[in-house]
């Protein structure tokens, strides 16, 4: 996938069984530089395009979604297309956003938690802002609007593969650690969200080289092996189309040595052979 390429892409991620479009949270991860977010980017655009209410979140990351559809993603939801809203999760919004729906007035939460030694004791609350983070995920999951959820899709372009883990699972391991209370109700209720294959899928992104898929392999593994979430879909990402079947292109071998057609010949070898990379890779 390419990004002058996403919305003939988007179209192509319907081919996902209908089980899995139907779910709610949609968790896209991969090892950086496998193009997650361009890959996050043509599901949420996919599954907008088959009617449902999608919100597509970053998580506190340099905008990778916005420019590619002409606007500015920030902490504030944007609607880029009805029925088609973005945001970029930052820990200090997402929090502010948490705590004004419970304090109700603006002038209590600032005197709270815009004293500068208030914020200085915050910075060391261990997995404070990753639960801000994830905390305004779980919110807009459970959000209702005219006694329906508000969104029937959000499409998460989850960090990194190790950090990506962290996220998924520290609602679980604070749930497991908070002492009895509203902190630990809440964070129960995040980790059941993750872990609810009713609603959720994590899928992979991968690139169609030896060390790409190895690597997701061992992501794929250790999500089962510690159970993060449900799996979802395997995306081969940036794999090349097919001009030649197996095995087609080895006579040009031939027209190597020749001063006229040599480079051409050496050119469609090495199409070739990435080709073949590519099969092996979607093969595994």
């Amino acid at each position: 996938m390419t990004s002058n390429s996403i919305p003939t892409q988007a179209a192509t991620v319907m081919g996902l069984p209908r089980a899995l479009r139907d779910k709610q949270l949609h968790v896209v991860m991969g090892k950086g530089g496998v193009g997650r977010s361009t890959v996050a980017l043509s599901l949420a655009l996919g599954l907008w395009k088959s009617g449902k209410k999608v919100l597509l979140c970053q998580l506190n990351t340099p905008d990778a979604h916005g420019p590619l559809l002409g606007i500015e993603v920030g902490p504030e939801l944007v609607v880029a297309r009805p029925g088609m809203t973005l945001v970029n999760i930052e820990p200090k919004a997402a929090r502010r956003e948490y705590v004004m729906l419970i304090l109700k007035f603006k002038r209590v939460y600032d005197a709270i938690f815009e004293n500068r030694f208030v914020t200085y004791f915050l910075r060391f609350v261990p997995s404070l802002a990753e639960l801000n983070v994830i905390g305004k995920v779980w919110f807009h999951a459970e959000q209702q609007e005219n006694n329906a959820r508000r969104f029937d899709a959000i499409v998460l372009d989850a960090p990194a593969t190790g950090h990506g883990i962290t996220i998924m699972r520290l609602a679980r391991v604070l749930s497991e650690t908070a002492p009895a209370g509203p902190m630990r109700n809440q964070t129960m209720e995040m980790a059941t969200l993750f872990e609810d294959a009713r609603r959720t899928a994590l899928h992979v992104v991968t690139t169609p080289d030896e060390l790409s898929v190895l690597e997701t392999e061992e992501l794929v593994a250790r999500i089962r092996k510690e159970k993060v979430g449900p799996l979802g879909a395997a995306f081969l990402n940036r794999a090349p189309e097919t001009l030649f079947t197996p095995g087609q292109a080895e006579p040009l071998r031939t027209l190597l040595p020749d001063p006229a057609l040599g480079q051409v010949a050496r050119v469609a070898l090495e199409r070739a052979q990435l080709e073949a990379s590519s099969r092996a890779a979607h093969e595994r």
